[in-house]
């Protein structure tokens, strides 16, 4: 895993988001398991997480982008990536419910 200082996780959530401003996006919730897919199908997959804790539970947030759509999923254990993939722990993540 990378640890990344705060302007470069700015740079990587703009080049995230950039083509928000060229294009409309389409944001997709999947599972657990066709996230790792669309990982594994990337030759070097740049993927965000966070977690977050609760009384009971830590849940992990990820997203990724596949073929300029962008893919997120909830889980309730860590997810297993791909050796190759660039991933930013991010503080949070808000995405969709």
């Amino acid at each position: 895993m990378h640890n990344m200082n705060s302007a470069a996780q700015m740079a990587t959530f703009t080049a995230l988001t950039a083509t928000t401003i060229q294009q409309p996006v389409t944001v997709i919730r999947v599972e657990p398991d066709e996230f790792q897919r669309l990982a594994y199908l990337q030759d070097n997959p740049l993927i965000v997480f966070a977690d977050s804790t609760s009384f009971f539970s830590t849940n992990y947030k990820y997203l990724t982008t596949y073929r300029e759509l962008i893919f997120y999923c909830y889980s309730p254990t860590t997810l297993r990536l791909p050796d190759n993939a660039e991933i930013v722990k991010a503080k949070k993540l808000n995405l969709p419910s």
